[in-house]
């Protein structure tokens, strides 16, 4: 997900999002250790956008 897209969200939106990236990246981390994970590049972006959100999170938290 591009910065941009981000921060046009409201903080409520962007911490459920950041719940999100939290259940796929547990749901990954099971698949991998049983062996179902074919994409392990997955585990990477879904860490990346999670990271992303919460400091844009925090950007918005600062300023208010």
């Amino acid at each position: 997900m591009k910065p941009n897209e981000i921060r046009s969200q409201d903080p409520k939106e962007i911490a459920k999002m950041i719940e999100e990236k939290r259940k796929a990246l547990f749901d990954l981390r099971l698949k991998k250790a049983i062996g179902q994970l074919a994409d392990l590049s997955a585990m990477g972006k879904n860490k990346r956008d999670a990271a992303r959100m919460l400091t844009i999170l925090r950007e918005k938290e600062s300023k208010a």
